[in-house]
């Protein structure tokens, strides 16, 4: 209390609300919704013809040609397949499947669904769950919720915050002996860090989890 600090203005901000510190919406998206939510706007001159191009490709994918409708619940097969595309593309030919594409509300309800369908077990049994540290709150949250065995793996600070397979393997054989860790988290690129893994430590990863039999449960962006 009353101790001058070297600054004038305290800024209030928070990783998930960046609109509220002045970032700008992407405005087709929120033109495409529109149209799909209140199709008249077809016909109204304020909206972009791509926007309204997109929104009645949605709209004739849909039952009765209305968002309102049911759909399946993995998403709309129209989306789904753009998706696949767009992942084609990314990843320079590699295939992507639309039946394997999931559209959720979110990361943390990705995140749940997933790890209620994953922790199992009692004592020695119970689920282990190998996470960054540093990491993403939700996580260590949700691990808590549903009674799995938390399990930190923690990242080369002087390094970048890079995760090495060394440390991975420290983790897990530690933790087998208390918990039977069935899962593998990683971030990328890693929140809150901003660390970017190379491909050669991504490929690491997975040869890592095929060898130890490990669900690898990735949050990309």
């Amino acid at each position: 209390q009353g101790v001058k600090k070297p600054f004038t203005k305290v800024v209030e901000c928070h990783w998930g609300d960046a609109q509220a510190l002045g970032q700008k919406p992407i405005t087709f998206l929120r033109q495409v919704m529109a149209v799909c939510t209140f199709p008249e706007l077809q016909h109204d001159a304020s909206i972009p013809e791509d926007a309204k191009h997109r929104a009645k490709k949605i709209l004739e994918s849909c039952d009765g040609g209305s968002i309102g409708a049911y759909n399946h619940s993995q998403s709309l097969t129209y989306i789904q397949r753009k998706l696949a595309k767009y992942i084609e593309r990314r990843d320079g030919g590699v295939a992507s499947h639309p039946h394997h594409i999931y559209i959720m509300n979110g990361t943390s309800t990705c995140i749940t669904i997933m790890m209620n369908m994953l922790i199992t077990g009692e004592g020695a049994c119970r689920t282990g769950l190998l996470t960054p540290s540093p990491q993403f709150p939700s996580f260590a949250s949700i691990i808590s919720l549903l009674d799995g065995v938390h399990v930190k793996y923690l990242l080369n600070e002087e390094r970048g915050w890079t995760l090495e397979i060394p440390e991975l393997q420290r983790a897990l054989t530690q933790a087998r002996t208390h918990c039977n860790p069935l899962v593998l988290s990683v971030i990328n690129p890693h929140n809150p860090t901003g660390h970017v893994m190379t491909r050669k430590t991504i490929e690491d990863v997975i040869k890592f989890a095929a060898k130890e039999k490990l669900f690898l449960l990735v949050d990309e962006v």
